[in-house]
C-alpha cells in the first residue's frame, strides 16, 4: 500500500464519520484513486509528501480526466 493509498483510506473514514452519503463517498474514493493512478504513471508520484501543484499536477489531471476519459465505463484499477 503506497503511502497515498493510505492517505485516501484516511480521508474515506473521516468522509463516513461525517455520514455522507454513499453515493459522495464512492465519488470521492474513485476519484482521489484516479487522481492517485495519474501521478504515479505521469510522475512517478506514491508519496503525499512529494506531491506540489507548482507543476500543475491537478490542473493535467483534470483537462486529461476530461478529454480520454470514457464515461460509459469504470476504469481498470479503481476499487469497487
Amino acid at each position: 500500500m503506497t503511502d497515498f493509498v493510505f492517505q485516501v483510506d484516511g480521508f474515506m473514514l473521516f468522509c463516513t464519520s461525517k455520514n455522507l452519503s454513499k453515493k459522495s463517498l464512492k465519488c470521492y474514493e474513485q476519484s482521489l484513486h484516479l487522481f492517485g493512478m495519474f501521478l504515479s504513471k505521469e510522475f512517478g508520484i506514491t508519496e503525499v509528501g512529494a506531491y506540489s501543484d507548482e507543476n500543475q499536477h491537478l490542473f493535467r489531471f483534470i483537462t486529461d480526466s476530461y478529454s480520454n476519459f470514457n464515461w460509459t465505463k469504470k476504469p481498470a484499477g479503481i476499487p469497487h
